[in-house]
Protein backbone atom coordinates (compact mmCIF):
# COMPACT_ATOMS: atom_id res chain seq x y z
CA UNK A 1 0.00 0.00 0.00
CA UNK A 2 1.34 3.41 -0.95
CA UNK A 3 2.12 5.85 1.82
CA UNK A 4 -0.63 8.42 2.40
CA UNK A 5 -3.36 6.40 0.72
CA UNK A 6 -6.28 5.52 2.95
CA UNK A 7 -8.40 2.57 2.02
CA UNK A 8 -11.90 2.22 3.44
CA UNK A 9 -14.15 -0.74 3.06
CA UNK A 10 -17.51 0.49 1.77
CA UNK A 11 -20.16 -2.13 1.37
CA UNK A 12 -23.42 -0.98 -0.19
CA UNK A 13 -26.11 -3.57 0.15
CA UNK A 14 -29.82 -4.14 -0.13
CA UNK A 15 -32.35 -5.60 2.28
CA UNK A 16 -30.97 -8.57 4.17
CA UNK A 17 -27.40 -7.29 4.06
CA UNK A 18 -24.84 -7.69 6.78
CA UNK A 19 -23.08 -4.53 7.88
CA UNK A 20 -19.57 -4.40 9.23
CA UNK A 21 -17.01 -1.75 10.10
CA UNK A 22 -17.21 1.30 7.80
CA UNK A 23 -20.13 -0.03 5.78
CA UNK A 24 -23.31 1.42 4.34
CA UNK A 25 -26.49 -0.63 4.09
CA UNK A 26 -29.56 0.65 2.22
CA UNK A 27 -32.94 -0.98 2.84
CA UNK A 28 -35.87 -0.06 0.60
CA UNK A 29 -39.04 0.58 2.62
CA UNK A 30 -41.16 -1.71 0.47
CA UNK A 31 -38.75 -4.58 1.24
CA UNK A 32 -39.33 -4.21 5.00
CA UNK A 33 -42.08 -5.97 6.93
CA UNK A 34 -44.91 -3.44 7.10
CA UNK A 35 -48.43 -2.97 8.43
CA UNK A 36 -51.02 -0.35 7.40
CA UNK A 37 -48.53 1.02 4.83
CA UNK A 38 -49.14 0.22 1.14
CA UNK A 39 -46.65 0.14 -1.74
CA UNK A 40 -46.75 3.28 -3.87
CA UNK A 41 -45.03 3.72 -7.23
CA UNK A 42 -43.52 7.18 -7.84
CA UNK A 43 -40.51 8.16 -9.91
CA UNK A 44 -39.02 10.20 -7.04
CA UNK A 45 -38.55 7.13 -4.81
CA UNK A 46 -35.30 5.20 -5.02
CA UNK A 47 -36.12 2.17 -7.13
CA UNK A 48 -39.42 3.79 -8.13
CA UNK A 49 -41.33 2.46 -5.10
CA UNK A 50 -41.98 3.52 -1.52
CA UNK A 51 -44.61 3.09 1.17
CA UNK A 52 -47.65 5.24 1.89
CA UNK A 53 -50.27 5.38 4.62
CA UNK A 54 -53.37 6.76 2.98
CA UNK A 55 -54.86 9.69 4.84
CA UNK A 56 -58.36 9.19 6.20
CA UNK A 57 -60.63 12.19 6.74
CA UNK A 58 -62.13 10.48 9.80
CA UNK A 59 -59.12 9.08 11.66
CA UNK A 60 -55.41 9.17 12.30
CA UNK A 61 -53.71 5.96 11.06
CA UNK A 62 -50.36 4.64 12.29
CA UNK A 63 -48.37 1.99 10.47
CA UNK A 64 -45.00 0.35 10.96
CA UNK A 65 -42.12 -0.75 8.75
CA UNK A 66 -39.60 -3.08 10.39
CA UNK A 67 -36.15 -4.42 9.57
CA UNK A 68 -34.24 -7.01 11.59
CA UNK A 69 -30.64 -5.87 11.95
CA UNK A 70 -28.15 -8.67 11.27
CA UNK A 71 -24.89 -6.74 11.25
CA UNK A 72 -22.08 -6.35 13.73
CA UNK A 73 -22.88 -4.86 17.13
CA UNK A 74 -21.88 -1.22 17.27
CA UNK A 75 -22.86 2.41 17.01
CA UNK A 76 -24.64 3.38 13.80
CA UNK A 77 -26.24 6.34 12.10
CA UNK A 78 -29.73 5.64 10.79
CA UNK A 79 -30.98 7.79 7.91
CA UNK A 80 -34.70 7.60 7.15
CA UNK A 81 -35.82 9.02 3.80
CA UNK A 82 -39.45 10.07 3.98
CA UNK A 83 -41.78 12.55 2.27
CA UNK A 84 -42.49 15.86 3.99
CA UNK A 85 -45.56 17.09 2.12
CA UNK A 86 -46.60 20.73 2.19
CA UNK A 87 -50.30 20.53 2.93
CA UNK A 88 -51.36 24.16 2.46
CA UNK A 89 -53.93 24.17 5.26
CA UNK A 90 -52.24 21.71 7.64
CA UNK A 91 -50.53 24.50 9.65
CA UNK A 92 -53.96 25.83 10.62
CA UNK A 93 -54.94 22.72 12.52
CA UNK A 94 -51.48 21.18 13.05
CA UNK A 95 -52.26 18.00 11.10
CA UNK A 96 -48.77 17.06 9.99
CA UNK A 97 -47.58 13.49 9.50
CA UNK A 98 -45.60 12.11 12.45
CA UNK A 99 -42.71 9.63 12.50
CA UNK A 100 -40.76 7.73 15.13
CA UNK A 101 -37.89 5.24 15.07
CA UNK A 102 -37.69 2.59 17.75
CA UNK A 103 -35.16 -0.13 18.36
CA UNK A 104 -36.75 -3.33 19.66
CA UNK A 105 -34.26 -5.30 21.72
CA UNK A 106 -35.55 -8.58 23.14
CA UNK A 107 -39.08 -7.29 22.44
CA UNK A 108 -38.59 -4.10 24.46
CA UNK A 109 -38.88 -0.78 22.57
CA UNK A 110 -36.10 1.78 22.95
CA UNK A 111 -37.04 5.09 21.34
CA UNK A 112 -34.31 6.44 19.10
CA UNK A 113 -36.05 9.49 17.61
CA UNK A 114 -39.41 11.09 16.81
CA UNK A 115 -40.35 14.05 14.60
CA UNK A 116 -43.15 15.92 12.86
CA UNK A 117 -43.10 16.39 9.08
CA UNK A 118 -43.81 20.13 9.02
CA UNK A 119 -41.14 21.72 6.83
CA UNK A 120 -43.50 23.10 4.10
CA UNK A 121 -41.16 22.33 1.18
CA UNK A 122 -43.47 23.69 -1.51
CA UNK A 123 -45.17 20.58 -2.89
CA UNK A 124 -48.15 18.63 -1.52
CA UNK A 125 -47.18 15.24 -2.93
CA UNK A 126 -44.21 12.88 -3.13
CA UNK A 127 -41.57 14.59 -5.29
CA UNK A 128 -37.84 15.28 -5.39
CA UNK A 129 -38.62 18.54 -3.53
CA UNK A 130 -40.32 16.77 -0.63
CA UNK A 131 -38.03 13.75 -0.15
CA UNK A 132 -36.36 14.44 3.17
CA UNK A 133 -33.69 12.62 5.18
CA UNK A 134 -33.86 12.36 8.97
CA UNK A 135 -30.47 11.44 10.43
CA UNK A 136 -30.27 9.72 13.80
CA UNK A 137 -26.70 9.46 15.07
CA UNK A 138 -25.21 7.37 17.83
CA UNK A 139 -27.69 4.48 17.71
CA UNK A 140 -26.41 1.41 19.55
CA UNK A 141 -27.42 -1.65 17.51
CA UNK A 142 -26.98 -5.32 18.31
CA UNK A 143 -27.50 -8.20 15.91
CA UNK A 144 -31.13 -9.31 16.16
CA UNK A 145 -32.46 -5.84 17.07
CA UNK A 146 -35.53 -4.77 15.12
CA UNK A 147 -35.52 -1.24 13.72
CA UNK A 148 -39.13 -0.06 13.60
CA UNK A 149 -40.21 3.08 11.76
CA UNK A 150 -43.66 4.27 12.77
CA UNK A 151 -45.57 6.69 10.57
CA UNK A 152 -48.86 8.40 11.33
CA UNK A 153 -51.07 9.84 8.61
CA UNK A 154 -53.28 12.52 10.06
CA UNK A 155 -57.05 12.66 9.90
CA UNK A 156 -59.45 15.46 9.22
CA UNK A 157 -60.05 17.88 6.38
CA UNK A 158 -56.38 18.88 6.06
CA UNK A 159 -54.96 15.39 6.53
CA UNK A 160 -51.46 14.39 5.43
CA UNK A 161 -50.15 11.03 4.18
CA UNK A 162 -47.19 9.30 5.83
CA UNK A 163 -44.67 8.13 3.20
CA UNK A 164 -41.35 6.26 3.45
CA UNK A 165 -38.72 5.70 0.76
CA UNK A 166 -35.78 3.90 2.38
CA UNK A 167 -33.49 3.56 5.37
CA UNK A 168 -29.68 3.70 5.32
CA UNK A 169 -27.48 2.31 8.09
CA UNK A 170 -23.97 3.73 8.38
CA UNK A 171 -21.43 2.16 10.68
CA UNK A 172 -18.21 3.64 12.00
CA UNK A 173 -17.39 7.34 12.18
CA UNK A 174 -18.30 8.14 8.58
CA UNK A 175 -19.88 11.37 7.49
CA UNK A 176 -22.89 11.13 5.13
Amino acid sequence: MKKGVLFLLWVVCVSGCVTNKNSVCKIEAEEMRYTIYEVEEKACYSGGKGLIIQKDPNAFKTGTAEYTFNGEDGVYTIEVTYVDEAEPLAPLDKRFANYAVEILRDGNPLEADAWIANQQLGDHTASKKTLTVRQISGVDLKSGDVIRIKGTATGGEHAEHARLDCMVLRSGQQSP
